[in-house]
């Protein structure tokens, strides 16, 4: 792998995470401070969010078998955090 890929590999992990952590934490201040969510919403949003936690690890498992198939599914992981609202 090229350290050009790997960089780029590197910078939609990173963002991934850091999308992760800023609506999970997003999520549960607004179940359990502010109120605005109910618990059925906000355990629709936690299954969500565990659902691309699990395909992270699949993506990133899949490093070993093909690139192209990672940043693929890096760029699916995206658009799917992105559903957890």
């Amino acid at each position: 792998m090229d350290a050009e890929l790997a960089g780029e590999i590197i910078i939609r992990m990173d963002h991934i995470s850091r999308d992760w952590s800023l609506k999970r934490e997003s999520s549960c201040v607004d179940h359990f401070v502010h109120g605005t969510l109910s618990k059925d919403e906000y355990e629709d949003i936690e299954e969500c969010f565990n659902d691309v936690l699990s395909k992270v690890d699949s993506c990133v498992s899949s490093l070993d078998d093909s690139v192209d198939s990672a940043i693929g599914g890096l760029e699916s992981l995206t658009e799917a955090l992105e559903q957890c609202r």
